[in-house]
């Protein structure tokens, strides 16, 4: 065999691009993948999903993280157990060749929604079938399978396994769960922007309407000589200096105070540091001027915060306070570190911001809060590990609580800190704790319910179709006859590793002989 074949037999070996010797950048994502799958099925290792809290869980590990919010979080502990209880050849051929990274173990997760935990073995064992084909290659140079491929070929396995079917027309949707439906898709969202001076409100409506209300703002900008946005404003706002005055909105943030007595805005929660053209127009409005000094010292034995120890605390901390959560402060509640049953006092250096969600897992005593006067606040979790929020907000750096309500108490406790100290009800789950289990029976249900679908476990398993990417036969038993000028492929479980690496090494002496023959003729010359 000449030195040009065998270079040639090594070019056509079947894998993966990513698998390639000179492809440095695959390499780099094989090894990025390893490490990624290595670290997540070793922490992941032994859970017992039937009485370990994944809701603590998750939030721990997204914490110790710093990558990896919580939702995907949910993500990455649901797919290492399919890996480990119920896909355990998709497991041994990932960790052998580093093929998933978090996209597309997340797209493994979510696809099999539909599939129960406690489905019987054969329908996991046949799914495992057909994932470990589809990330077995079959030609040379092929391209990994994206996640598009990975949901297709699952939900065509699941159809063909009759694993779900659409619901009948007698069990359609009725008109109030229809209604209701449309409620709880329907509704107004605030988006940041990347660019300056700028926000996206995305309202989401009945189809009908949306197209309706588009080709009136279209009509509208035309006929008056507008922008649409400008359209949408002057309706609901008002324009110019004639604004709704029947509405009061509070848009609060931080400014001076001119010799004048006039307040110049200069921050707004939610936009950050205004533009001249921002400042100039709400300049121009009705702007009530509070010293956040004053308001930070005040100290209250009422619980509930006063309307502007509301609006402080939104300004300073501007985001919900647990570790890595993004929710906008004007979506949060407003907490007490220091629990008011038993004492705390209702002040800017002893109350935070948290979402519902935070605030109970706050509540059901899985981790404790403390801060001080600047409002830095540090969590401690029941494994002992602790980190640290500073706030985020317009009004960050700027305000600074009385001392006194961090050290002291007020007279009216009604509860002790032990009771607070005591380790979360029902076996550590607390009020709102949950398994993985019931987590993802949960999802599954609602995932049915929105798409009109029924789960169905068959009681015979129907013949199992022809995997997507079938393991390739020897090469002396070929299905059929290849044509006279095909080359077939040498499988890279064909050859045993000593062979490969001596037609590897044939091939690189072969390139370095052509060097130094080029070389030579360019010095004859």
């Amino acid at each position: 065999m000449t030195t040009q074949q065998s270079a040639q037999q090594v070019e056509s070996v079947v894998g993966f691009v990513v698998d390639d010797p000179q492809n440095f950048i695959g390499a780099a994502e094989l090894e990025a993948n390893r490490v990624f799958l290595h670290n997540w099925l070793l922490a992941t290792f032994g859970l017992d999903v039937h009485r370990l809290n994944i809701r603590a869980l998750v939030k721990e590990f997204a914490v110790h993280s710093g990558t990896y919010s919580e939702a995907r979080m949910y993500n990455i502990v649901g797919g290492c157990f399919l890996l480990h209880e119920r896909l355990p050849g998709l497991k041994a051929h990932a960790l052998e060749h580093n093929y998933l990274n978090y996209e597309r173990l997340r797209t493994i997760w979510f696809a099999l929604v539909t599939v129960s935990l406690d489905a019987p073995g054969y329908v996991w064992r046949d799914l495992d079938t057909v994932l470990v084909g589809l990330f077995t290659p079959t030609r040379a140079n092929q391209p990994l399978p994206s996640t598009r491929r990975i949901r297709q070929v699952l939900r065509d396995t699941l159809i063909r396994l009759h694993i779900v079917e659409e619901t009948p027309p007698e069990e359609a949707l009725t008109e109030e769960a229809m209604a209701a439906r449309m409620t709880a898709m329907c509704g107004v969202e605030l988006w940041e922007s990347p660019h300056a001076g700028v926000s996206v409100l995305n309202v989401t409506l009945p189809s009908d309407e949306a197209h309706e209300i588009k080709q009136r703002l279209a009509a509208g900008a035309k006929k008056l000589n507008l922008r649409e946005d400008e359209i949408i404003t002057n309706r609901i706002c008002g324009s110019g200096e004639q604004r709704d005055a029947g509405c009061t909105v509070h848009l609060f943030g931080l400014g001076t105070l001119t010799e004048a007595t006039k307040v110049v805005p200069e921050r707004l929660h939610g936009v950050g540091l205004l533009t001249g053209e921002q400042r100039k127009r709400i300049s121009g409005r009705d702007l009530a001027y509070t010293n956040i000094g004053d308001v930070a010292k005040v100290l209250r034995a009422a619980h509930d915060p006063t309307e502007e120890q509301r609006l402080l605390i939104m300004g300073r901390d501007g985001t919900c306070r647990f570790p890595d959560c993004t929710m906008d402060a004007t979506f949060c509640e407003i907490d007490h570190v220091i629990n008011h049953e038993v004492g705390g006092w209702t002040t800017a250096s002893n109350l935070q911001c948290l979402c519902r969600h935070h605030h109970n897992f706050k509540t059901d005593r899985h981790a404790t809060a403390s801060t001080d006067a600047y409002g830095n606040v540090t969590w401690r979790f029941a494994t002992g590990a602790t980190i640290t929020t500073i706030p985020q907000g317009v009004l960050a750096g700027h305000v600074v609580g009385c001392p006194a309500g961090i050290t002291t108490r007020h007279g009216q406790p009604t509860k002790t800190e032990e009771e607070y100290q005591q380790p979360p009800m029902r076996e550590d789950f607390g009020r709102w704790g949950t398994t993985l289990i019931n987590y993802r029976n949960r999802q599954r249900a609602r995932y049915l319910a929105r798409h009109r679908l029924v789960a169905n476990i068959p009681t015979e398993l129907p013949p199992l179709p022809e995997a997507p990417h079938p393991e390739p036969p020897p090469d002396d038993q070929w299905p059929q006859e290849p044509p006279t000028d095909y080359v077939p492929p040498v499988p890279r479980w064909a050859k045993p590793p000593c062979q490969l690496a001596k037609l590897q090494k044939r091939a690189r002496q072969a390139k370095r002989n052509r060097r130094t023959t080029t070389k030579r003729t360019r010095s004859r010359w």
